[in-house]
């Protein structure tokens, strides 16, 4: 899966993390869209979210959603690669690239969150 992200959104929570590279700006769907057009109407999207566990002998939960359900998983394995113009991620069902347009501020807050999530699971390299 390949597109150029127009916008990023981040959740920094008490129960776990995500960051959302999406196709579309505002995915909000609207009212009077078929079942059909709603389906395609977020265009493609890749979700990571860590959420952490409840009981401290458990791990925490690393999850992958794009808007292929059959690509979307928990994962432990995996491969990630940021700078400011492109972020990929290789792991067991695909490889994503993602075009990206961001500044320094944007870059930081992309990398702290994304640190946050792999947090000691799959491999990290970022290219500043």
């Amino acid at each position: 899966m390949r597109f150029e992200c127009k916008e990023i959104s981040i959740s920094n929570e008490e129960f776990g993390c995500s960051i959302t590279f999406s196709e579309k700006e505002n995915g909000i769907a609207k009212e009077d869209l078929t079942i059909d057009e709603l389906l395609h109407s977020s265009g493609q999207y890749l979700m990571l979210m860590r959420k952490y566990s409840e009981v401290e002998l458990e791990e925490d939960f690393l999850y992958i959603e794009t808007n292929d359900p059959n690509k979307s998983e928990e994962i432990q394995n995996f491969l990630m690669n940021i700078c400011h113009t492109k972020f990929s991620i290789s792991y067991d069902k695909d490889l994503i690239e993602i075009g990206l347009h961001i500044n320094d501020q944007k870059f930081e807050e992309v990398k702290h969150i994304i640190k946050k999530i792999t947090h000691k699971k799959g491999q990290l390299n970022i290219h500043d």
